[in-house]
């Protein structure tokens, strides 16, 4: 036998003895150069005879080959000449044996090696990781056929990681390689039908019938076979290898940003490809805030480089941050992210007022007129919400209240005087105690006297249960809700002091509001600050869509009534799907819910308040019963908000909200007597007769609707008010939703001044009339346009095809521009109609068109609600969910917008759109959930965290749910909702009673406001134990003393 030998290291160990080389007619030294070559014929042959064996057997096992070629030693490929040396039979290299073998094989001097059948007499050391004579650090990594690699097992371990400063460093310099194919490569590979057919290097071996092998043949087919491979390994070094997809869109977006810069959406894209990782997205930001001087300066960059610092930045580095971009970035954006970041951190109470104040100091600098009045009023938003979500409900409602007052009811002769002034003055009236704007009996302030009466302390019910876990959560819930009026010093609870407000408490907050916009904003916050959803209101105030103010000011879905109907029951099950007959499955029909019953998103304005979806005007801004299924304290308080905040000049629209809120209430014949009580004192106005005509056809009574219309039109038809088109629209749009297609084509001909004939000339005459109403500029407000544009299409689709109509709709849409309101209110009006006319009225047409249609309008606007509802109405019937799926995926879409609040929660109300899918959608709307925390767009949204909570509720899931609940106590630590969420029945069990006791204690810690003490309540129910039950054995309680120490002594050997 022989041993390894390398001619780089000097030998450690001797050689075998040396034996007995047997007969042979050759030398010894010749017989020593031959060996390699016969013991490959031998192993040649010995394979061919044990493969053909083992075919005539049906056995082949491949394993046993490899198993006879790692037996072989591993020094048969080295030079014959070492082998000779260490054969020698020196006494050098015979004390030096690692092992011995006195009897020896004279058959492997011949052959070169063991036979496969033979038992081997020797073995890799360490299973062929060492080698001998190498130092022990050293180990074999790799055995090839052509060598072994030799180094430190650690070597392979030490791949560069994303976090080393070299692959930081390399990812922030500019520098690029490209790769690109090789000319002989593209001219090599030809593509055909969009493949590229490779040829490959092992070609078939040919049947070759046996003949024998020489030894000049066989250093030919050496020589021959190394030839091609080396030609083989220049040919493949030569071509460059191709890139793939991901590849390729990274070379062109770097190659564009040489180019352009500033290009912010190549940047977004650039960062959406490369990995994911907060350190990768500071670093990719990073170079985009350094490449060009207005991106150093974008608002949106600044605020996407903080935002992925927060996770690996430590808190000095992350507020020194933010005061550089506060230093640098003028911008309301960045004032009102850095004050929702610092509301998210657990800061001290009173720090974070004192940030709101800062805040209010700087976020209109540098603006005027209603960017100012905007920008102000967000900060007032948050601050508001902040407080309302500590539990200081009182003193947020406190102060709208005096905002309220300094805007609306300042005396005429009070308005001119400075801010401060009448700042001055209202302090005066607030410390009268006089009622307020939002109490009964309240007044204007110039008219208000201490005579009237004061507003009466208000109450909540009481809760019946021996729990008292379930008492102090019921009445710190109740209070929150109901109890939000601030009560006087006359009457002020002595246990609760948080409950009167002084003016110095609320005056550091109020805002000077000099603006149309800026009034009109203030009184919708206010309606959403009291628990009603108004759509589209936070995307109103915010500057751009990608950094709305959704996720902290839409707290009305947080309601409970609204939870339920997002999320099904917890004990929810699979749904049967298919019933037996005789035998015979037979499938069920699928039952959906219905598609429009969604979250209601959509930009402001986009739908009237009265306006609806159906001919009873159903699936409108707010729902028949929505105010009374919400929870919204007192609708009373709402009632006296619409009612005394009333602008002289203000329009009509506050009434008509004011209506809209009433016919909310299931009560029709009260709003329909409030709205005949405006109709007496403005008798005149189109506007409020087309709106008394929508309460009608909401009560189902269309007739009454018709009559209102005719009445009206008969009186207004020639008046040049621009709001008649309102009655003539709805005219139009309830005969032909009633199927009276003629009744409507006579209301579309009278509107654009024709007879009522129905002859070609009058139609083609009106056609000519509407296009010049509907042109930009024809009339003053959009609103009225658009009732236009939609008469227009009305009488393309009584006179002519969907496919005309569809002509007329798009070339209307291409004079707005995309993304605004006017264009995506043009867009739903559009949709609605087609789908009136093939769903609805059931006229023949194709459905692709409406789908078509629908799926363009969803690519740029995928939050509303309404295109959303069609989308789901398409898909009815379908029986594959491709579509709805790749709807609900994560991908980036065309835009490259991030999700917003309400389509997150729409996807979540898609896994139960169809009945018995829920419990296969669970997986599916966790990792939506879970994507949607950590989103820039929806990170730190208390709104969201109670619905995640609430979600792995409904799955059963208390454990995860209890998860989850501390994540968000750890991202939202003032919001008091959410942890009364621990004491809620769903989740209590989840608890034990130390872990709710120390989740007061937390609270208490951080300020948030208690209106009981939770220790009270559990001493006065002593006998109250773990599971609810009165303790039997009658023992008392333990000392809290004893407890510690006894815990002491268990944890001491830790």
């Amino acid at each position: 036998m022989t041993a390894p030998s390398f001619s780089s290291f000097p030998p450690a160990f001797g050689s075998f003895p040396v034996l007995d080389p047997g007969p042979s007619s050759r030398s010894q030294k010749t017989a020593e150069l031959e060996l390699p070559k016969h013991s490959k014929h031998r192993d040649k042959r010995r394979d061919e005879k044990d493969r053909e064996s083992k075919r005539r057997k049906g056995k082949g096992h491949k394993h046993d080959d490899d198993k006879s070629r790692r037996t072989r030693l591993l020094d048969d490929a080295r030079p014959s000449s070492e082998r000779v040396t260490l054969h020698s039979p020196t006494p050098e290299n015979r004390s030096r044996l690692f092992y011995q073998d006195h009897k020896g094989d004279p058959l492997n001097v011949t052959y070169g090696g063991l036979h496969a059948g033979d038992i081997p007499k020797y073995w890799h050391v360490a299973r062929g990781k060492r080698v001998l004579g190498l130092g022990l650090r050293l180990s074999i990594l790799y055995r090839g056929g052509k060598g072994v690699e030799v180094g430190e097992p650690e070597w392979h371990k030490r791949t560069p990681q994303l976090t080393d400063s070299r692959t930081r460093a390399l990812l922030a310099s500019g520098q690029t390689r490209q790769l690109s194919a090789s000319t002989k490569t593209l001219l090599k590979y030809e593509e055909v039908d969009g493949f590229v057919k490779v040829p490959s290097r092992k070609g078939k071996e040919k049947d070759q019938a046996y003949r024998s092998i020489t030894r000049e043949n066989e250093e030919d087919s050496d020589s021959e076979s190394s030839s091609e491979s080396g030609s083989e390994a220049s040919d493949y070094e030569s071509d460059t290898s191709p890139m793939t997809a991901r590849e390729d869109s990274l070379r062109n977006l770097e190659q564009k940003l040489k180019v352009d810069p500033e290009s912010i959406p190549d940047w977004l894209h650039l960062l959406e490809l490369s990995l994911n990782g907060s350190e990768i997205s500071v670093s990719i930001i990073s170079r985009a805030l350094s490449a060009h001087p207005n991106n150093f300066r974008s608002a949106f960059l600044r605020l996407k480089y903080v935002r992925a610092g927060e996770n690996i930045w430590h808190e000095s580095k992350l507020r020194a941050e933010w005061e550089e971009a506060l230093r640098v970035i003028d911008s309301a954006d960045v004032c009102i992210e850095w004050l929702d970041w610092r509301m998210r951190t657990p800061a001290n109470f009173s720090n974070v007022l004192e940030d709101a104040i800062r805040a209010y100091k700087m976020v209109a600098k540098g603006m005027s007129g209603d960017n100012a009045d905007i920008a102000r009023l967000r900060v007032f938003w948050r601050t508001a919400i902040f407080l309302k979500q500590a539990g200081y409900v009182e003193r947020g409602f406190a102060i709208f209240q005096a905002q309220a007052e300094l805007s609306f009811n300042t005396p005429d002769d009070v308005k001119t005087f400075a801010f401060e002034k009448r700042v001055d003055l209202l302090e005066e009236f607030w410390e009268s105690e006089i009622p307020r704007v939002g109490e009964t009996s309240a007044k204007a302030t110039k008219e208000t006297t201490e005579e009237d009466s004061l507003e009466e302390a208000q109450r909540i019910g009481e809760y019946n249960s021996g729990n008292p876990y379930e008492i102090w959560h019921f009445r710190e819930t109740e209070s929150d809700r109901c109890l939000f009026i601030p009560t006087r010093t006359s009457n002020m609870n002595e246990d609760d002091p948080y409950s009167t407000i002084l003016f110095s408490d609320i005056r550091p907050f109020l805002i000077n509001l000099g603006t149309t916009k800026g009034l009109n904003m203030f009184r919708l916050i206010w309606l959403s600050f009291m628990g009603l959803h108004i759509p589209g209101l936070s995307s109103a105030l915010s500057s751009s869509e990608s950094l709305s103010d959704d996720r902290w000011a839409d707290t009305s879905l947080m309601q409970p009534e609204f939870l339920r109907r997002l999320l099904p029951t917890p004990n929810a099950r699979r749904a049967i799907t298919a019933d037996s007959f005789t035998g015979v499955t037979v499938g069920r029909e699928k039952v959906y819910k219905t598609s429009f019953d969604t979250v209601r998103a959509w930009t402001l304005g986009t739908i009237e308040p009265l306006e609806g979806l159906t001919v009873d005007g159903e699936y409108g801004m707010w729902r028949r019963g929505y105010v009374s299924e919400s929870n919204l304290g007192d609708p009373n308080a709402i009632n006296l908000i619409l009612e005394q905040l009333h602008q002289k000049n203000g329009g009509l629209h506050w009434e008509i909200l004011g209506l809209a809120f009433e016919a909310s209430k299931s009560e029709t014949q009260r709003v329909l007597k409030r709205s005949q009580s405006l109709l007496a004192a403005n008798s005149s106005s189109p506007e409020l007769l087309a709106v008394h005509a929508c309460l009608e056809r909401m009560n189902h009574k269309n007739d009454k609707a018709r009559k209102v219309y005719r009445v009206g039109l008969s009186s207004l038809a020639q008046s040049d008010d621009p709001s008649v088109v309102c009655l003539w629209w709805g005219s139009a749009e309830l005969e032909w939703l009633l199927s009276r297609s003629d009744a409507a084509l006579e209301v579309v001909l009278r509107a654009a001044g024709q007879p009522s004939e129905q002859t070609s000339v009058h139609i083609l005459r009106a056609k000519g009339r509407l296009e010049e109403v509907c042109r930009e500029g024809s009339t003053p407000e959009w609103r009225f346009r658009l009732r236009w544009i939609k008469l227009r299409i009305l009488l393309e689709l009584l006179t002519g095809t969907l496919d005309s109509a569809v002509a007329v709709m798009q070339r209307l849409q291409v004079n707005e521009a995309e993304g605004k309101f006017s264009h995506e209110s043009l867009t739903v009006a559009s949709l609605l109609m087609v789908y009136h006319h093939t769903v609805t009225l059931r006229n023949r047409a194709p459905p692709a068109v409406l789908r078509g249609l629908v799926h363009k309008a969803l690519e740029v606007y995928p939050s509303n609600s309404i295109v959303l509802g069609l989308f789901l109405e398409c898909e009815k019937g379908e029986g594959v969910w491709g579509r709805v799926r790749a709807l609900l995926s994560e991908n980036a879409t065309v835009s490259l917008q991030e999700k917003s609040l309400a389509r997150r929660l729409n996807e979540i109300w898609i896994a139960t759109w169809e009945e018995g899918r829920w419990l296969g959608e669970i997986e599916r709307v966790r990792a939506g959930l879970e994507a949607a925390v950590i989103c820039d767009r929806t990170k730190g949204s208390a709104i969201l965290w109670k619905v995640f909570v609430k979600f792995e509720i409904a799955a059963g899931n208390l454990k995860g749910a209890k998860s989850v609940l501390f994540r968000a106590l750890g991202e939202c630590p003032f919001v008091k909702e959410l942890y009364l969420l621990a004491f809620d029945n769903d989740l209590r069990p989840a608890f034990n009673n130390r872990e709710l006791i120390s989740l007061s204690d937390s609270m208490a810690e951080r300020r948030i406001r208690l209106r009981m003490s939770l220790g009270e309540l559990l001493e006065a129910h002593d006998e109250f134990d773990e599971e609810g039950q009165s303790d039997e054995s009658g023992s008392e309680k333990e000392d809290e003393l004893e407890y510690n120490s006894r815990e002491l002594r268990r944890l001491m050997p830790y």
